[in-house]
């Protein structure tokens, strides 16, 4: 059969089914954008927004506790102060004591007397005499607080012993914590074979008053 150059031979077109493959992938594209999007903005974002305050409120937590524990260690620090003060303050008080009680004075004496072995002969204090303070509201509410100055106790103590015993009266006398002066020292011999000693001595505390040194 000849062929006719001049009969038509119809084409068919595939470019419509790819645009249309091509706008559906785009309409999916866009879908896929918009649902990562909602879901970063209603469930990631507000997970990370409580993650970040979780963290910020461990943070603080964690300031609150590290303030804590240095307050705990002030507080073990100020209680170990407060120790190691109230020592301080018996052995400041047992040097210069706030009262200027005589019989405490002659006691202390006898202690050291009964203690170094010595027999005491006589023991007499003088000094402003005990102060009266039951009336003393201030002082008797706040004993520290108050003003006051340095006071004098004087004292003649009579002692009799051997050797080796005043020598003992002597030492424990010298290293007792109250604050003392040996102002005249008097030695004579005794019967027996023994030695008697005189000492003057002054002692010292803090009252209300003028100072009497």
């Amino acid at each position: 059969m000849p062929l006719d150059v001049n009969q038509s031979i119809p084409i068919t077109s595939s470019t419509t089914p790819t645009k249309t493959k091509i706008t559906h992938s785009l309409y999916e594209v866009v879908l896929l954008v918009i649902a990562i999007i909602l879901f970063y903005i209603y469930v990631l974002a507000p997970k990370s927004r409580s993650l970040n305050e979780q963290k910020n409120q461990l943070a603080q937590l964690q300031n609150q506790q590290r303030q804590w524990e240095d307050s705990l260690k002030s507080l073990q620090k100020l209680a170990l102060d407060l120790a190691n003060g109230k020592t301080k303050i018996v052995n400041l008080d047992e040097a210069l004591p706030l009262s200027d009680k005589s019989i405490d004075l002659n006691l202390l004496m006898r202690s050291l007397a009964n203690d170094s072995g010595v027999t005491v002969g006589d023991i007499t204090i003088s000094g402003p005499g005990d102060a009266v303070v039951s009336g003393d509201k201030e002082l008797l509410a706040n004993p520290y607080g108050v003003k006051r100055t340095l006071q004098r106790l004087t004292a003649s103590v009579f002692v009799i012993g051997t050797y080796q015993q005043l020598q003992t009266f002597l030492q424990k006398l010298e290293n007792y914590g109250r604050v003392m002066d040996v102002t005249t020292v008097d030695i004579s011999s005794a019967k027996d074979n023994l030695l008697s000693i005189k000492l003057g001595i002054n002692s010292y505390y803090f009252a209300q008053g003028q100072n009497n040194q």
